[in-house]
């Protein structure tokens, strides 16, 4: 099969197997060769932006956007350079775009975002040895979209409406044990997701109690020589916090006190760690979460 008359084809950030995060920029060339030995006249380039993750208002071209179908026009009205491309000349034209920084999530099956660009050069101009109406050649270049989960860790002295009832005087008194419910939710976006993990490690005298719950087929659990909890869970939906209550886990701790405790917060919990694996795109997913004290800043019915 012989070389195509003209060539075409696209580099996203400068290679052609990207995968692309919430807020990125997206640099696009569209390299272009005339493979024959007569010039090519009044070419025209087009690429249509197909996805629904495109910022369409942060568009930057030279080009000219057609709105109906998101895509974008190169001629020699404001590309000079395509009145005439030479032979064996090659040249590119370039554009950028950012993805947008929030999904587009309406249905349960919004979910695997990709970006796409359908992209077409031609011209009137055609070599003798080719029986057709214009030169023209067409290429196109995907993008994944990676997914995000986030992970929200909070804490309450009060927190009927959890099923689990704490005890203890509050505020806090030195020597005395004081209960607190801890509450791990798990909102995931635009993927599905496998092999989630959700750790964190208690403050200093703060015990497990043992009451725990969830609303998925696994809770957490409890390692009493290293004072870590871990939850494991094998699977998550795209949209599972978005369209549905997030994953939800809550286990009760217990706070005594010491003298070197008095006039400060005490750590209930140290910062939480998520990690999981897209399984769109293969990518390991990371996220986490602040610390929580008896400060208690998520429970209106206390003040610290």
């Amino acid at each position: 099969m012989g070389t195509s008359p003209l060539s075409l084809n696209i580099l996203l950030n400068g290679d052609q197997d990207v995968i692309v995060r919430l807020g990125d920029t997206l640099n696009y060339t569209l390299n272009y060769v005339n493979n024959i030995d007569i010039g090519l006249r009044d070419v025209i380039i087009s690429a249509q932006l197909v996805g629904e993750m495109f910022d369409l208002s942060t568009l930057i071209t030279d080009g000219f956007l057609r709105s109906f179908d998101k895509t974008i026009i190169w001629n020699v009205a404001n590309t000079p350079s395509l009145a005439v491309v030479s032979p064996g000349a090659s040249g590119k034209i370039e554009f950028q775009i950012d993805a947008k920084d929030l999904y587009s999530i309406k249905r349960l099956n919004d979910k695997n975002f990709i970006l796409k660009i359908n992209a077409t050069i031609e011209s009137p101009t055609v070599p003798q040895f080719v029986a057709a109406a214009k030169t023209i050649s067409i290429t196109s270049q995907e993008a994944k979209v990676a997914g995000q989960a986030t992970i929200d860790a909070k804490a309450f002295f009060r927190d009927a409406s959890s099923g689990i009832v704490n005890k203890g005087s509050w505020p806090l008194k030195v020597g005395e044990a004081t209960n607190f419910t801890i509450h791990w939710l798990i909102t995931n976006y635009g993927t599905d997701i496998k092999n989630i993990e959700v750790k964190s490690f208690l403050g200093g005298n703060i015990r497990f109690t043992g009451e725990v719950k969830s609303n998925t087929a696994t809770i957490p659990t409890y390692n009493e020589r290293t004072q870590e909890v871990v939850w494991t869970i094998d699977s998550i939906s795209a949209g599972s916090g978005v369209l549905s209550r997030p994953l939800e886990a809550i286990f009760q701790v217990e706070a005594t006190p010491s003298v070197s405790d008095i006039g400060k917060y005490m750590t209930l919990l140290q910062g939480t760690q998520f990690k999981a694996t897209d399984d769109f795109t293969g990518l390991e997913m990371q996220a986490s979460d602040m610390s929580l004290t008896t400060g208690l800043k998520d429970d209106p019915t206390v003040t610290s």
